[in-house]
């Protein structure tokens, strides 16, 4: 397989990324809140992953954030205390298979594999109504074309771990941590946002608390 970074052949000929190059992108660990209870951890800077994370609209990109979800999945789980008793739910924002596969979904199934059995993925639990993309929009776009997530069944764990693959402005973990929480969640600008529940599953959706958020990178400037 041919490396996309360095451009080399290697041998494992299910890694896009050879180990060199693998190992040599930075695990930048950061928080930010997103509410007064509520951070959100990520694990690179964009600025070192860049031009791999624009892979992600291409059928390869599904290898490349394999590995780099696994690679920040494994620091994860060795570096911070993850003491919950009961099994958390990794509910992906918007995992659904557009194109050929799920981008989010990719992460989520990276981080259940390297919890052992304390995480569980709520594959294609989340949807969002509006498909408007994001990246390169302003923060008032943003808020004024919210995704609208919605619930697409039942979350059957106490507590839950909403996870991205990019942050931004951090708009859309707020909104949907909305949908779990059913109230107004302030953003950073002082604009508030509002998510309508489905009524299937509002009640449901109430007893399952976020407690953290995760994304694989942070756009941040």
């Amino acid at each position: 397989m041919k490396c996309l970074v360095c451009g080399r052949w290697h041998w494992r000929v299910d890694f896009v990324i050879c180990k060199t190059c693998l190992d040599s992108i930075p695990l930048r660990l950061s928080t930010r809140k997103l509410t007064d209870s509520i951070s959100v951890y990520s694990f690179y800077a964009y600025s070192d992953v860049s031009l791999l994370m624009q892979s992600k609209y291409q059928l390869i990109g599904s290898r490349v954030l394999k590995l780099l979800a696994y690679k920040a999945a494994a620091y994860f789980f060795t570096h911070i205390d993850f003491d919950f008793t009961q099994r958390v739910g990794l509910v992906g924002l918007d995992d659904y298979p557009y194109g050929a596969y799920s981008h989010t979904g990719v992460i989520v199934r990276a981080f259940e594999a390297e919890s052992r059995g304390r995480c569980k993925g709520a594959y294609g639990a989340l949807k969002a109504k509006n498909a408007t993309k994001y990246a390169g929009e302003s923060l008032t776009f943003r808020q004024n074309n919210p995704k609208g997530f919605y619930l697409t069944r039942n979350i059957s764990y106490p507590f839950v771990v909403l996870v991205d693959d990019i942050i931004t402005t951090g708009t859309s973990l707020r909104e949907a941590i909305s949908v779990f929480s059913a109230f107004d969640v302030e953003n950073e600008s002082g604009v508030k946002s509002k998510v309508a529940l489905d009524s299937k599953f509002a009640t449901k959706s109430l007893e399952s608390k976020v407690i953290f958020c995760l994304a694989l990178c942070d756009a941040r400037e």
